[in-house]
């Protein structure tokens, strides 16, 4: 009777462990990444909007928008609020370049 409990026993942990082991090399082809197709040319887009083009077209928007509200006498309250609100967008996006020259300090990036 012993050496058939035993046995039985031991079946039954070999088992376990034989599920255990396939639930679990499961789980970690699961947790695995992959690169999937879109994340290189969102990666890239990023990285243009993020950097020169980012800081470029900033600097060329404040001139521009500066020059217009400087220049442009006869301007209606649309059309001065929108050139504000593109120098005010122009300034956040060249902040955080524009701290980092003066001060060497990193600043957020929007």
């Amino acid at each position: 009777m012993n050496k058939i409990n035993g046995k039985k026993i031991i079946q039954r942990i070999t088992a376990k462990f034989i599920i255990l082991n396939i639930i679990s090399n499961q789980a970690l082809a699961v947790t695995s990444t992959s690169n999937l197709p879109w994340e290189a040319p969102l990666e890239t887009v990023k990285t243009s909007i993020t950097g020169p083009v980012a800081i470029t077209i900033a600097v060329l928007a404040m001139c521009i928008t500066g020059a217009a509200l400087a220049f442009g006498e006869e301007l209606s309250g649309f059309v001065r609020r929108i050139l504000m609100l593109v120098l005010a967008i122009s300034i956040l996006v060249s902040s955080s370049s524009i701290i980092t020259t003066l001060f060497g300090v990193a600043g957020a990036v929007i």
